[in-house]
């Protein structure tokens, strides 16, 4: 029995992975393909709309899916499906209300970026977000109880459609792609709210539990999340609102989430949630977390580290085959905002949430936003938009992750060693910088199409890659974190 749980928590996590891959990539393909189609003004104005409501967003439906998985109760399946039901149906109708806002409130907030042309698109853009906010809260309710491939195809399906329906017509204008990506979206909505609204309707919404004390256990952790992801938006809607098309548009093709690597660590933190909640609940010792949480570093490290020097060298070729020569001003931010990457492998915010202490994560963020709002506007008045990408940087560096590992260690009484494996993670590092040499030979000495010269310092990668792999020590964690098996 314990292997088939296992068995089915690996294909479990698998499948929720793939979505995100999926999904991932195809936003970014998404950005490339509107980069090459639509003018440059019109492309800016389109990243300026999504990043409107990447804020509104986390403000919707940030931290659903911890805040379900914090509440439910493994050995009340009735009791958990009134919570599931409730918080969505909370969710669901914040979603609308916020959106609807939103819509209204069009031009005023096109005013605010300093452009009268926006308030159109931003309400046509509405309906998509409409559709991103409520399919996230339906599928943090489908992992919660459990429908994992509904809740997969519900990450996946709408960003594959989009893409496909924009390289399918090849709209040329604005609000063409616009309409494209709302049908997308609305449809994999409606078809997801018909399947779930009958289960809901038999639902009653009065919980056995307090709902009350539900929720204020569940809204820390959604203002939490939320305020993280606004603190990742900071400085794109500050460069979006005191820059000029050109400039924001490279900034914003830079700036880019890269595919897959967000995708493991979200989805390892996810696995590591319950881990932590077990080993830390009722006043344990963290002993079992902090070796738990030290073991997931060095096996994520080892595959974010190379990843993260790849992408380094490699920045000016991705940038051309993704957005194309004219978009070459996006290179240095991409190599500002892979800095980034090692701060991944720091898990302390599953770790406080897992303890009870989502508040801090919070004041914490809240402090991290308010610096980073000021630290971004004095940076590109004084020096330009490279200066607010490295300011973002220094900002996430030197208050969130410094301030968040010392208060980590100081509310479980354990040393920041106890938090952070710093040999093993030095060790991973000096590998993956010494794994590139391959990569970085190639790059310099080679010629030809930029497709050429990524798969050639791929295969130098591999190459160098080696002493990683005769390491087994990370991948074998990684493994037995994916299974189920990592405690």
């Amino acid at each position: 029995m314990m292997a088939d749980g296992q068995a089915r928590r690996s294909s479990e996590s698998i499948a929720l992975a793939a979505a995100g891959a999926v999904a991932s990539i195809s936003a970014v393909a998404v950005s490339a393909a509107s980069a090459r189609l639509l003018p440059l003004e019109d492309f800016a104005d389109l990243r300026r709309v999504i990043v409107v409501f990447a804020l509104v967003a986390p403000l919707v439906s940030g931290g659903i899916g911890t805040a379900l998985l914090h509440n439910i109760d493994a050995e009340d399946s009735q009791s958990s499906r009134y919570v599931v039901t409730g918080i969505a149906i909370v969710a669901s109708s914040w979603a609308v209300v916020t959106l609807v806002s939103a819509f209204i409130l069009a031009p005023q907030i096109s005013t605010l970026l300093g452009s009268a042309d926006l308030a159109s698109p931003l309400r046509a853009f509405s309906l998509v977000a409409l559709g991103q906010n409520l399919l996230a809260v339906l599928g943090s309710a489908f992992v919660a109880q459990r429908r994992i491939w509904r809740a997969a195809l519900s990450a996946s399906v709408p960003t594959a459609l989009s893409l496909f329906l924009i390289v399918s017509f090849r709209p040329d204008s604005l609000a063409a792609i616009i309409n494209l990506m709302a049908l997308a979206w609305v449809a994999p909505t409606a078809v997801a709210l018909t399947i779930s609204v009958p289960s809901i309707g038999r639902t009653a919404v009065t919980s056995r539990k307090d709902f009350r004390t539900i929720w204020a256990v569940a809204s820390p952790l959604m203002l939490s999340s939320g305020a993280g992801k606004i603190h990742q938006q900071t400085d794109k809607i500050v460069v979006g609102s005191n820059s000029n098309s050109e400039d924001f548009a490279e900034y914003s093709a830079g700036a880019i989430e890269i595919p897959l690597l967000g995708v493991i660590t979200s989805t390892v933190s996810s696995l590591l949630q319950r881990d932590f909640s077990g080993s830390l609940r009722g006043g344990n010792s963290p002993d079992s977390a902090l070796s738990l949480q030290c073991r997931s570093s060095v096996a994520v490290s080892s595959i974010l580290f190379p990843a993260c020097v790849f992408l380094f060298i490699f920045a000016p070729e991705i940038i051309q085959i993704l957005f194309g020569s004219a978009f070459s001003g996006a290179v240095p931010i991409l190599r500002i905002y892979l800095l980034l990457i090692p701060s991944r492998v720091l898990m302390w915010p599953t770790l406080l949430t897992a303890a009870g202490h989502s508040r801090v994560i919070f004041r914490i963020t809240i402090a991290t936003l308010i610096v980073n709002i000021v630290g971004t506007i004095v940076a590109i008045r004084l020096f330009g938009i490279y200066a607010a990408a490295g300011s973002t940087v220094l900002t996430h560096y030197g208050v969130r992750t410094t301030v968040g590992l010392r208060l980590t260690a100081e509310l479980l009484s354990t040393a920041i060693g106890d938090i952070v494996p710093w040999s093993e993670l030095g060790r991973v590092a000096a590998l993956a910088v010494a794994s590139a040499a391959p990569a970085l030979a190639a790059a310099s000495w080679m010629d030809g199409p930029a497709l050429v010269q990524i798969s050639v310092g791929l295969l130098g990668q591999a190459l160098g890659m080696a002493g990683l792999f005769f390491r087994r020590e990370p991948w074998v964690s990684l493994r037995k974190l994916l299974s189920g098996r990592a405690k």
